[in-house]
C-alpha cells in the first residue's frame, strides 16, 4: 500500500464501514536504467548553510534506557507556538493525546500544535517520550513501533512541527552500537538534515504550505528506524529484521522480495534510485487486523508488520505472504519508477496486487488454482461493490464502503489483458512486460491512460466502461468480459464468505443513504449482525443497535435472498421492515432506486490457458528454489553500511 493506503487481512469477524531482494544477477533481461532520483533532502555535509536571519526548529530523536522515544522540539526565542503539520484531529485522538507526553514542563499539547515555554531551564527546548506501540489501522502510518530487542520505528509526519518563515532540522541520534535507518541507508552516526522551508507564493519553491510536496520537501512523509536489530543487505535493499519473527517469516519475505525486485525490474526496465530499506516486524494482535499489515513511506522505506505469525504456516498463508510482500515492494516502482493517479486508488493497489499475483505466480510461489481463485474474486468483489453506479460518478479517493481498490484495480487489469489477448494472442508478452510498457508509456498513470492504452487498435471498451459518465459499471464489466471469455452466471448466494459480507454492507449501506445523515457501522460474520455505530445520525435506525434481518431475512447469512425480498417488500409497501438483536424492529423507507440483487461470474475452469498466464517454462521448476533464506550479513551498523 501507498504512504498512506494499506495491504492487510482483517479479523473474520468484522468488517468497518465508515466513511472516515536486490536485482540477484547481472543476467536482466533487458539492463534496467535506473530512475531520475528524486529531490531529497540531504545530510549537512552536502548541504548548503542555511542563512541566520531565518532561524530553525529543530526536532531532535533518540532512545532512553527503556528504548522510549524520545522527541526535543527547539525554536529561536520568540517562538512560542509550533504547528503540527499534519492536522487530522485522528492523530491527536490515537496517537499525540494517549502517546506523546511531556517530559519537562517546557511544552504543553495544545489542539494542532506544542506551545513553548522559553525560559533558563528550557534554553535546550522542550522534551517528549513516546512509548512505542503498533496502532495498525487507528493511524495512517505507525506513529512509533518498537522491535522486540528495542529499536523503534517512527513516522516523522506524526512530529512535524513548524513556524512560519523558519527552517527545519531533523537530527536522529542512534544508541551506542546503534544505528539510524533514514532515505534508505543506514548510517551508525548522527543523521541531521537541515532543510529551507519554502517561502509560501515565492519561487523557486512555488509550493504551498500544508501541500504534499511542502510536506515531502521537509522530510515530514518518511519512516525512520533507530536501534541495533540485525541487518541484512544485497544490492539495493536494505533489511532490518525483527529477532522475534519466525524463520519462517524471514525466508518467505526473502524470497517474495528477490523474486519481486528482478521481476518487476524486468518489466519496468528501470529500478528505484538510490537504496531502498525494509523493516520487518513482529506486532501484537490487534482488534482490526490477524495476519500482516504494512505500508510504504517517503524516502524508499517500507514497513511490514506480521501479527503474532505462527512458526509453521500452511501454503496458503506462505502465499498471502508473499503476495503481501510483493505488493509492497511494488509500490516501489509505482511511487518511484512511475506514479499514478492518487484520486484513483485502484490505479496504484490494484496496479500493485496485478504486479505481484503475476511475478510470483510466475516464480511459482502462488499455484495456478490460487491465481484463478484470486482472479474470480477480484472481478466478483468489483461487480459487488461498485454495482451499476457508472465509475466516473464514483467519489475520488478511498471510499470503503463503496469501493474496493485492490479488487477493482486488479479486475480491470484483468480484463485489460483479456481484450489485449483477444486481439492479437500471437504476440503475446507477459503482463509483467505489458504492465511496463503501459507505465512507460504513461509514467503519470491516470484513468485516461489507463483506457487509452487498454483501448489500442480495439474497440473503446475501456474508454466506456471508465470514462463515460453513463455507463453502468457492473452490467457493462459482466458483458465485456462475457465477450472475452465462457464465463457462468452465479446465481444464488456467493460461495465465499467475505462476498456475501460485502452484499449485506453494500445493502445496508443502500438502505442508510436515505435514512441517515451519518452512517456508520460494523459487520460481524461470526454473530450475523450488522452494528451501527453509535455515532451515527438516523431518522429510524436506532445508533448502536445490532441489525439481524432486512425484510424478514437473515442479511448477514443470505445476503443475496435478503436483497429479492427487499425487493418484493418495497414492491409492495414504500417501507422495509429492519430487525434486530437489541432493539424493536423499525421501517426504514425504501431506495429510491433498490437496483438489482448483485450478480457474480464463474470464470472457466481453463482460464489461465486460455489468456496464456501460464509462467513459460523456464519458471516452472523455480518454486522450491525461491524459499530461500536472503543473503546473511554482519549485523554491526558499521559492516553493514
Amino acid at each position: 500500500m501507498q504512504r498512506s493506503g494499506i495491504g492487510l487481512v482483517r479479523p473474520p469477524g468484522r468488517r468497518r464501514a465508515s466513511v472516515a531482494a536486490a536485482v540477484l544477477t547481472a543476467a536482466c533481461w533487458a539492463a534496467p536504467t535506473r530512475a531520475a532520483p528524486a529531490s531529497a533532502p540531504q545530510a549537512d555535509a552536502a548541504a548548503a548553510p542555511l542563512p541566520a536571519p531565518r532561524g530553525q526548529v529543530e526536532i531532535r530523536f533518540e532512545q532512553d534506557a527503556a528504548h522510549r522515544l524520545l522527541v526535543r522540539y527547539r525554536a529561536p526565542a520568540g517562538v512560542s507556538h509550533l504547528d503540527f503539520m499534519l492536522h487530522d484531529p485522528r492523530i491527536d485522538t490515537v496517537f499525540r493525546t494517549p502517546m506523546f507526553e511531556p517530559l519537562d514542563g517546557c511544552a504543553v499539547l495544545v489542539p494542532g500544535g506544542i506551545d513553548l515555554r522559553h525560559d533558563t531551564a528550557c534554553e535546550d527546548g522542550a522534551t517528549f517520550a513516546v512509548r512505542p506501540r503498533a496502532l495498525a489501522l487507528n493511524a495512517f502510518s505507525e506513529p512509533a513501533q518498537p522491535s522486540s530487542d528495542g529499536g523503534v520505528l517512527f513516522y516523522t509526519g506524526y512530529y512535524a512541527a513548524a513556524a512560519r518563515d523558519l527552517d527545519l532540522r531533523w537530527t536522529f541520534v542512534p544508541e551506542r552500537g546503534g544505528y539510524v535507518v533514514d532515505d534508505g541507508a543506514l548510517r551508525a552516526t548522527t543523521v541531521s538534515l537541515a532543510l529551507r522551508t519554502p517561502v509560501e507564493g515565492q519561487p523557486p519553491a512555488g509550493l504551498l504550505r500544508d501541500s504534499e510536496a511542502w510536506l515531502r520537501q521537509l522530510h515530514a512523509l518518511n519512516y525512520v528506524y533507530l536501534g541495533r536489530t540485525p541487518t541484512e543487505s544485497a544490492e539495493g535493499l536494505l533489511w532490518v529484521r525483527d529477532p522475534a519473527l519466525p524463520r519462517a517469516v524471514v525466508d518467505v519475505v526473502g524470497s517474495a522480495a528477490r523474486v519481486a525486485w528482478q521481476g518487476y525490474a524486468e518489466g519496468a526496465r528501470a529500478v528505484p534510485a538510490g537504496r531502498a530499506a525494509i523493516v520487518v516486524l513482529r506486532a501484537p494482535a490487534g482488534s482490526e487486523i490477524t495476519e500482516f499489515h504494512g505500508d510504504r513511506s517517503e524516502g524508499r522505506m517500507l514497513r511490514l508488520s506480521f501479527i503474532d505469525p505462527v512458526e509453521a504456516p500452511s501454503g496458503a498463508q506462505v502465499e498471502r505472504w508473499g503476495g503481501f510482500v510483493a505488493h509492497e515492494i511494488a509500490h516501489l516502482w509505482n511511487s518511484g519508477v512511475f506514479e499514478s493517479d492518487h484520486a484513483e486508488p485502484w490505479l496504484h493497489e490494484g496496479d500493485a496486487d496485478w504486479a505481484s499475483l503475476n511475478v510470483l505466480h510466475r516464480a511459482g510461489m502462488v499455484s495456478d488454482a490460487s491465481m484463478a481463485r484470486r482472479l474470480e474474486l477480484a472481478v466478483n468483489t468489483c461487480l459487488v461493490v461498485r454495482g451499476d453506479d457508472p465509475a466516473w460518478s464514483f467519489p475520488k479517493g478511498w471510499r470503503e464502503q463503496r469501493d474496493d481498490p485492490y479488487a477493482c484495480g486488479l479486475a480491470l487489469q484483468f480484463l485489460g489483458w483479456a481484450e489485449w489477448h483477444r486481439r492479437d494472442p500471437a504476440s503475446i508478452e507477459s503482463p509483467l512486460a505489458r504492465w511496463g510498457e503501459l507505465h512507460r508509456r504513461f509514467p503519470e498513470l491516470g484513468p485516461v491512460g489507463f483506457s487509452a492504452f487498454s483501448d489500442e487498435a480495439g474497440k473503446p471498451l475501456m474508454h466506456e466502461l471508465l470514462l463515460d459518465d453513463q455507463t453502468p459499471f457492473a452490467s457493462t464489466y459482466r458483458r465485456d468480459l462475457s465477450g472475452l471469455l465462457p464465463v457462468q452466471t452465479i446465481t444464488g448466494e456467493f460461495p465465499d464468505a467475505a462476498l456475501r459480507e460485502r452484499i449485506a454492507r453494500r445493502l445496508f449501506g443502500l438502505l442508510g443513504r436515505g435514512d441517515c445523515d451519518d452512517l456508520s457501522f460494523s459487520t460481524w460474520i461470526g454473530s450475523g449482525e450488522i452494528e451501527i455505530d453509535k455515532s451515527s445520525r438516523c431518522r429510524a435506525l436506532p445508533a448502536g443497535a445490532h441489525v439481524t434481518t432486512i425484510a424478514g431475512e437473515r442479511v448477514m447469512g443470505k445476503p443475496s435472498a435478503t436483497w429479492l425480498a427487499m425487493q418484493r417488500q418495497c414492491a409492495d409497501a414504500a417501507r422495509v421492515r429492519i430487525g434486530f438483536a437489541d432493539h424493536d424492529p423499525v421501517l426504514v423507507r425504501c431506495p429510491a432506486d433498490p437496483a438489482g440483487a448483485p450478480v457474480g461470474l464463474r470464470l472457466p475452469v481453463d482460464v489461465l490457458r486460455r489468456l496464456q498466464l501460464m509462467p513459460p517454462p523456464r519458471y516452472a521448476s523455480t518454486a522450491a528454489a525461491a524459499i530461500l533464506p536472503v543473503e546473511r550479513m554482519p549485523s554491526s551498523a558499521a559492516a553493514s553500511r
